[in-house]
């Protein structure tokens, strides 16, 4: 009787060790539909956790400004579905993201994750991450969102009243369009568009100095 009954209680225990040894992990899904973008992601950490969604470009240097998104969300329940259009929020014009790779990617850290959650989630003590590979048909590449963003980021270190140097600003931003000044006299005030970098220099002509720039193709200042 005794051999029965202690085999009864290793029996009903079973399921609670091996849940105790269960690794913590993400079952990551991901489907891109046109512009928009879904995470179903089923996890055994227990919750409500806090975790990092993120889509970032593959193929990137590290010195490589960063193209992708990424938001902070609470997971409830398992499964969990999240729903994104496809656009950049790490650069300053929150366009829709380039033709490329992705990965896709649901992350919790530990030393964050459960603050406002579970306390059993805070006793993992690894970082927890699920990924997927994703393609995206958008526009451009991710290449040439890259080069875009190197000659931007000259551009935007111009600041006002630097000296206008026409040749050194077609050699860091390609070639330019002049666009009729709207809204200031076009003879004192002249624009410059440089569609390689997508963005526009309004210029004082008497001062020869540079008077704001702003990204996109813009004739009014």
């Amino acid at each position: 009787m005794k051999t029965i009954v202690k085999a009864l209680f290793s029996f009903l225990f079973i399921p609670f060790i091996c849940s105790a040894q269960e690794i913590p992990s993400f079952d990551l899904a991901v489907n891109v539909e046109d512009k928009n973008i879904t995470y179903t992601i089923e996890t055994n950490i227990p919750l409500p956790i806090e975790v990092m969604i993120a889509l970032d470009a593959r193929g990137l240097k590290p010195t490589d400004y960063a193209i992708g998104f990424m938001e902070r969300e609470t997971i409830n329940q398992s499964p969990m579905i999240f729903t994104y259009e496809t656009k950049d929020n790490y650069g300053i014009e929150n366009n829709f993201l380039p033709s490329g790779s992705y990965d896709a990617r649901v992350s919790f850290y530990p030393n964050w994750g459960a603050n406002n959650g579970n306390p059993l989630a805070r006793k993992i003590k690894d970082k927890v991450v699920g990924t997927q590979i994703v393609v995206l048909e958008s526009y451009g590449s991710i290449g040439s969102q890259k080069k875009i963003d190197l000659k931007q980021a000259w551009g935007m270190d111009v600041s006002i009243n630097d000296n206008w140097e026409l040749g050194k600003f077609v050699k860091n931003l390609g070639n330019f369009q002049e666009l009729k000044t709207k809204g200031r006299n076009p003879n004192i005030v002249k624009t410059y568009y440089f569609p390689e970098a997508d963005m526009t220099f309004f210029i004082s002509k008497p001062l020869n100095k540079v008077l704001m720039w702003r990204l996109g193709k813009i004739d009014k200042l």
